[in-house]
């Protein structure tokens, strides 16, 4: 029964320090050693069949959860991938993989027939700097295959009548792309294009052929507060998540059309960790993930509106790879991907986040004073008082992650009377009531560190019937 109890307490206070503490997570590493093709991961997708597609400067590589299948291009198969640096992916209704890249415009890879097509490259209303850079591609709900890049402006392409439409930006028209050099594209529910630009935003409606846009204005802090946008999502809410070169992470409210930012604070660990903003994405729970250059991975907490940072570690191989972050992408399972700069591919698993365990380490005066635990009491401060069986009294500040002991020494009146701690309570005045197996009751004031003590005395009525405490109520 003591070992049950035991165990049932020591499991509770552990539970309790995940929420005096952010939890830790194991970061499960894929490189080149596990046979991706290039460490500098750039995109990432998951398809319709459940395969991970990652796609890096060298290479693109199909995942199956064990193994990797690369394709790269081979100038002898003019069927093979025509460009290696691979900048986004998507997939059609028909299971077609369309793939950006830096040097070889638009290419479909058929999964039945195991071939690469490329678009784009010779037709003659996409410039030579366009063939030669393509950042971003969606497919939207009418089959139709958006991308953009470098000086592209905005391109349509139609790939049952395999016709392309060019959406350019015009000095002498407002209803037209922001800016011909397009960073993102992002497909909403109701068919909206959400396009991030080297200079603003646009909205574009294909419905109604109408274009909105939003640039930066130094006189209105309700403006986004950088132009050059390099990726956006909208959550569950329908709010829009925009990741700046150096603005940090926008957020815009689509119903009052006003813009609220989180920039990094160097002085506030819990400000976003970097204001250069790669990668958004939302989870399954509604969490919002982002990946930030130089600062690793960041978490936002939406009760607090702060982030944590996840980063690396170099003498901890289960940390996040590298810092340099490109691209977070969480899959059907749960589980979170990070593409990193030359620190390769990580998975987070919603199952890897494990317990913060304390226990007594001979060499630290300052953990716990014993492993038995018998009983455990947070106190309205915040600070938890566990009861040892054998090392009296512990007080744990989860801001300083410091134990202080407060032991049984022979002779001092004033300290605990025994350390076998059985109980532990705390009053409305914030005393701390102390129950022992053989030393009566304790009673430590308010900030006081003194003990008082409370014993049973044979034929005293007024005393405490017994010297051995089982439970305290309040």
């Amino acid at each position: 029964m003591k070992s049950i109890l035991f165990s049932i307490l020591y499991i509770i206070f552990i539970f309790n320090n995940l929420y005096a503490q952010k939890q830790i997570s194991h970061f499960k590493r894929l490189s080149i050693e596990q046979g991706l093709s290039q460490s500098i991961v750039l995109t990432l997708y998951q398809d319709s069949r459940g395969f991970i597609w990652v796609g890096t400067q060298n290479g693109l590589n199909r995942f199956d959860g064990y193994n990797f299948v690369k394709y790269v291009n081979n100038p002898s198969d003019p069927n093979s991938i025509s460009n290696n640096y691979i900048t986004s992916l998507a997939e059609d209704k028909n299971g077609n993989l369309w793939i950006a890249t830096r040097g070889g415009g638009l290419i479909k890879y058929n999964r039945y027939t195991d071939k690469f097509t490329s678009y784009l490259h010779a037709n003659p209303q996409i410039n030579a700097e366009a063939k030669k850079y393509l950042q971003t591609v969606v497919v939207d709900n009418s089959g139709n295959v958006w991308s953009g890049g470098y000086g592209s402006g905005l391109l349509k392409f139609d790939p049952v009548k395999n016709t392309l439409h060019v959406y350019r930006h015009s000095n002498s028209s407002t209803n037209s792309i922001c800016s011909d050099t397009v960073n993102t594209i992002y497909c909403d529910k109701n068919g909206l294009l959400w396009i991030g630009t080297t200079n603003g935003l646009s909205i574009y409606n294909p419905t109604e052929n109408s274009w909105k846009t939003y640039n930066k204005n130094s006189h209105n802090v309700n403006t986004i507060n950088d132009n050059n946008i390099r990726c956006l999502i909208a959550d569950r809410h329908g709010l829009i998540w925009i990741g700046t070169d150096k603005g940090g992470l926008n957020l815009f409210n689509p119903v009052n059309k006003k813009f609220s930012h989180f920039i990094h604070n160097p002085g506030d660990y819990k400000s976003i960790s970097g204001n250069s903003i790669n990668s958004i994405c939302e989870d399954k729970n509604g969490t919002i993930w982002v990946g930030v250059w130089g600062g690793g991975l960041c978490e936002f907490d939406s009760s607090t509106r702060s982030f944590f940072a996840y980063k690396n570690d170099p003498s901890d191989d289960e940390t996040l790879s590298s810092n340099d972050v490109n691209t977070v992408y969480q899959d059907q399972s749960g589980v979170l991907w990070v593409g990193t700069y030359e620190g390769g591919l990580n998975m987070l698993s919603p199952l890897s986040k494990y317990f913060k365990h304390y226990k007594h380490n001979t060499v630290n005066k300052n953990s716990l004073s014993n492993n038995i635990i018998y009983s455990i009491f947070k106190d309205y401060t915040g600070i938890v008082w566990i009861g040892t069986w054998g090392g009296g009294l512990n007080r744990f500040d989860s801001g300083t992650n410091l134990f202080t002991h407060y032991i049984n020494i022979p002779n001092d009146l004033n300290s605990i009377s025994d350390n076998r701690i059985s109980a532990i309570e705390g009053d409305d005045e914030g005393n701390i009531w102390v129950g022992t197996i053989d030393g009566g009751l304790n009673e430590l004031k308010k900030n006081a560190r003194r003990f008082i003590h409370y014993y049973h005395i044979n034929r005293n009525s007024n005393t405490i019937c017994s010297n051995r405490i089982n439970a305290l109520f309040f």
